[in-house]
């Protein structure tokens, strides 16, 4: 079959899976065996333990390393790899060739910040059809340097923890691929941390959103920066044994791109002077409708805050009051709440502000702000809430961020 007319698939290899030389040899096997399947990239971390070293010695000599040096030499375990498995799959026959900075077939573009750099989403796009592209089509299979980008300026830039997973991602994006598969040493996604439960199992299928979550509670699977890419293809983590059709399935399940506002009105229930901490599950439950839980929950030491869409009716809550369970109650009526979603809006760097900002500079009262991975609500007077939903459009244009929305 002609490539280009097969799937695509960006394979990345995490560096436990190139452990040693052993598992050099196998995962190139794995990759030449994936290539009568469909067309490849493989993107590879550094070996296992090197760039923690290169890290180490940079320290070790300099309390203060400069940025740019810093990230050239943090870069070289990625380097290296990429070098040592182009010699592994060519052993086993397969037409290959290295994907560095110093080739001409360099595709990822970032902004200038060392150490945590951001990918330039369309510049990296159009050097992915102009230089990546065109090995694919001679059915050349590139081996890109994980966790590198090169700025506009030319200078080499490294992207930050999990960036060789935010390298296949990004790709997967630009070139619009079928599949990112990561391949690292577990099966798959596992319903807690196996080291503390041993009673762990994989889940075969997971949503963009719920492993986005993950990530953001420390879980250690996906980075948040590399779900920023996740649109229009299928993720998958697996290992070299479970294969390509075996591990988990992540599904993005985010609409494209939409805007409404909800005509309901929001409630905001501040009860103050808490007696005890497990009443927090009880509120929760008071204000709940038909099984929804509150838009939002804040709690300190001796008071809460809940956001709902359900009708309050007052005299329940001062049941409370009366029963000594809070010292008193208020309800603020009329409010509305604005949703702005998009993929890992917590992690966009600056996100929060250009929220925020417009609507002070116009004198509008926030009633609440809730973050969570994906989605940010903000709180304001019903009657000026079209108001705010074009001032925060207008404001997030000015930024990248995948797949935004405003509710």
């Amino acid at each position: 079959m002609l490539s280009g007319l097969r799937r695509l698939l960006v394979l990345k290899l995490g560096g436990s899976v190139l452990s040693d030389e052993k598992a050099i040899k196998d995962a190139a096997k794995f990759v030449s065996a994936a290539r009568n399947e469909a067309d490849i990239v493989v993107v590879v971390s550094a070996l296992k333990g090197v760039t923690d070293d290169l890290v180490s010695k940079a320290r070790s000599v300099s309390d203060k390393p400069d940025p740019d040096v810093y990230d050239q030499l943090i870069s070289m375990g990625e380097r290296i790899s990429a070098r040592l498995f182009t010699l592994a799959l060519r052993a086993v026959g397969v037409q290959c060739t290295i994907v560095d900075v110093d080739t001409p077939f360099w595709p990822v573009i970032t902004d200038g910040r060392h150490v945590d750099a951001e990918p330039l989403l369309d510049e990296s796009a159009q050097a992915c059809e102009a230089k990546l592209r065109p090995l694919i089509e001679k059915s050349i299979v590139p081996v890109v340097c994980g966790f590198i980008g090169i700025s506009k300026d030319g200078e080499v830039t490294t992207l930050g923890r999990g960036g060789s997973d935010t390298t296949a991602t990004l790709l997967g994006r630009c070139l619009n691929a079928d599949e990112v598969v990561l391949i690292k040493d577990v099966d798959g996604l596992l319903s807690t941390d196996p080291s503390r439960i041993k009673e762990a199992r994989k889940l075969d299928v997971v949503s963009v959103d719920e492993i986005a979550a993950l990530a953001k509670s420390g879980a250690k699977v996906v980075h948040e920066k590399a779900l920023r890419y996740v649109n229009g293809y299928r993720l998958r983590i697996t290992s070299i044994r479970e294969g390509l059709n075996g591990g988990t399935l992540i599904i993005d399940t985010e609409e494209e791109v939409s805007s409404n506002i909800s005509a309901d009105d929001v409630n905001m229930i501040t009860l103050v002077g808490l007696r005890n901490s497990r009443l927090q599950s009880e509120l929760v439950d008071l204000v709940s409708q038909e099984g929804t839980p509150p838009l939002a929950v804040t709690f300190d030491s001796h008071s809460a805050t809940l956001y709902t869409t359900k009708s309050v009716n007052e005299s329940e809550l001062h049941a409370l009051v009366e029963k000594g369970m809070v010292k008193a109650v208020a309800v603020k009526r009329n409010l509305s709440c604005v949703t702005v979603s998009g993929r890992n809006l917590e992690g966009t760097p600056g996100v929060i502000l250009r929220i925020t900002e417009p609507l002070y500079q116009h004198g509008i009262n926030l009633y609440g702000i809730s973050t969570s991975a994906n989605n940010i609500r903000v709180f304001v007077q019903r009657d000026l809430v079209e108001k705010v939903k074009s001032l925060i459009t207008a404001s997030l244009n000015s930024i990248p961020i995948a797949g935004d929305r405003v509710i």
